[in-house]
C-alpha cells in the first residue's frame, strides 16, 4: 500500500515538473493585437449580446409583417337537411311565402294523419 502511494506521488511530481517549461510566442504588434481581441473575454461576449440583439430586432419585425393563415373544409351532403322550425323564427326578415307554403305542409300532414 505504502509503495503504491509512492510510485502515486513519483508519477505527480514528475507530470506536475514537465508543467513548468515555458513556451515563448514570437508575434507581431498587428498579430498580438488581434490575437487579444479575438480572445478577449469582454469582445467576445460583446459580440454575443450583438447576435442576440440583433435576433431580438428581427422578431420584433417578424412580428408587426403580415402573417399569413389559410385554412380548407369541404363538406358533402348527400341530403339537403331541412329545418323542422319556420324560417320566421329565425329571421323576421324571410318571406311569408316560404311560412304559407310550411303551414300548407303541415295542414296536409295533419290531415293525412286523421288529426
Amino acid at each position: 500500500m505504502k509503495q503504491l502511494f509512492l510510485i502515486t506521488l513519483l508519477v505527480a511530481a514528475v507530470t506536475a515538473r514537465s508543467q513548468d517549461t515555458k513556451q515563448s510566442y514570437s508575434m507581431s504588434l498587428n498579430e498580438a493585437i488581434s490575437y487579444a481581441l479575438e480572445h478577449n473575454y469582454s469582445a467576445v461576449n460583446s459580440t454575443r449580446d450583438i447576435d442576440i440583439a440583433k435576433a431580438k430586432k428581427w422578431e420584433t419585425t417578424a412580428a408587426g409583417l403580415p402573417q399569413i393563415n389559410g385554412a380548407v373544409d369541404y363538406t358533402y351532403n348527400f341530403v339537403i337537411p331541412k329545418s323542422v322550425v319556420p324560417a320566421q323564427f329565425v329571421d323576421s326578415t324571410a318571406a311569408l311565402a316560404n311560412l304559407r307554403r310550411l303551414n300548407s305542409v303541415r295542414s296536409k300532414a295533419l290531415a293525412s294523419a286523421g288529426l
